[in-house]
């Protein structure tokens, strides 16, 4: 990539097209996502920014093309030990924008980037910065579906800068949310169910300012006989952000396991009421949430819990009834908790609302050699079913 401009003017027909006729302007972002998807074969293709766009903006005026190839790396000019210098804004973009990136294919890398400009006004439901996702995805603005695999694996999001300071959120009502790095299906029904993800590594990233009901690093299976396997989120730095991590379930029968959470510093929003470091929830029909490791955090000032356990049913108009859903296998070690502005205690666990059949429950829970201080509510808080 040589220009920020955001514009195709080259042969995009397959990256060696694209690099023999780029047009007069350089090869922008735009036409190498284009011609890496048109060109075949299995060799990794790498799209990779050129130093004198170190430092530089790429406004995204529209839907960026879809990243569909599998074995593809995109790659900012690398830092030397400096924050991602090749920022992605979506300010700019339409109201329909669904997310600056979508990725849905297997063995991607996306690393030393920077994304920002996440309004929430853009869409009605939810705007990623970067949306890891099977299936096919309805995209809003007319563009028509974008058709992926029904399983992805092995995609790496690491050493990048998801930066949302200087938007302005909604401080009320349930409405439109920007949301950081999404792993899984956050628009229900578009997939057609049964899908399957496995083998992300999220790491060394930065996230800012994901505040308004949003998520930093949402984990989500939102469509039915949806499974998201093997997550790992490490060594990442969250910042003023309303959720930092968030396994999520709805609808019918999906399942979520083996994440591991290790070794983040994840430091909360204050000023938002329910801000949470980390939470398993489920709002589902007989949902799994398995085998999931929260290591070495360090977590703080957050008004909610610092890690929150529920397999609560709220309702949240799904089709079905939620009932059944299981959070299971849960270890918590090594992590220290400042709960200086926790409402609900450091660790939060609940259970079902007794109205749900069968009830939803939270099982085969370790909290081993934790670190939690400055807790005026109760380092440990369970809550009955009601």
């Amino acid at each position: 990539v040589t220009t920020a401009a955001d514009v195709v003017n080259g042969d995009v027909s397959s990256v060696s097209a694209l690099n023999a006729n780029p047009g007069g302007d350089g090869i922008s972002l735009r036409e190498a996502l284009t011609a890496a998807d048109a060109t075949g074969g299995s060799a990794t293709v790498y799209i990779m920014f050129s130093a004198a766009l170190n430092g530089a903006t790429i406004e995204v005026l529209s839907e960026l093309p879809a990243i569909l190839r599998d074995h593809l790396v995109l790659e900012g000019v690398a830092p030397d030990g400096s924050p991602a210098r090749v920022t992605l804004d979506g300010l700019r973009a339409p109201l329909t924008l669904g997310e600056l990136l979508l990725v849905q294919a297997s063995d991607v890398t996306v690393r030393w980037l920077r994304f920002t400009g996440v309004a929430p006004e853009q869409n009605p439901i939810q705007v990623p910065a970067v949306d890891i996702v099977p299936g096919t995805v309805v995209r809003p603005g007319g563009l028509g579906p974008s058709v992926g695999p029904q399983q992805i694996a092995n995609v790496q999001i690491v050493d990048d800068v998801f930066d949302n300071r200087g938007i302005t959120f909604p401080t009320t009502g349930i409405g439109p949310t920007p949301e950081g790095l999404i792993v899984g299906t956050p628009r229900p029904t578009n997939t057609g169910g049964n899908t399957y993800i496995s083998g992300i590594t999220i790491a060394r990233n930065t996230f800012l300012h994901y505040a308004g009901n949003s998520d930093a690093v949402g984990v989500w299976a939102d469509d039915p006989g949806e499974t998201v396997q093997g997550v790992v989120i490490e060594d990442n730095s969250f910042d003023q952000n309303q959720y930092g991590i968030e396994l999520g379930e709805r609808y019918n029968a999906p399942r979520i396991a083996g994440t591991r959470i290790i070794g983040n510093t994840i430091t909360g929003n204050t000023g938002t009421d329910g801000a949470i470091g980390i939470s398993l929830d489920t709002n589902a029909t007989n949902a799994t949430i398995d085998d999931t490791l929260i290591e070495g955090n360090t977590i703080s000032g957050f008004s909610g819990p610092a890690i929150n356990i529920g397999a609560a049913s709220f309702g949240m108009g799904m089709p079905d009834i939620p009932a059944g859903d299981v959070i299971s296998n849960t270890q918590i070690v090594n992590n220290v908790i400042r709960a200086d502005n926790a409402s609900l205690g450091g660790i939060y666990m609940a259970g079902s609302n007794i109205t749900s059949s069968p009830p939803s429950r939270v099982s085969g829970v370790t909290i081993e050699n934790d670190t939690l201080v400055n807790d005026g509510t109760g380092n440990l808080y369970v809550s009955e079913p009601n």
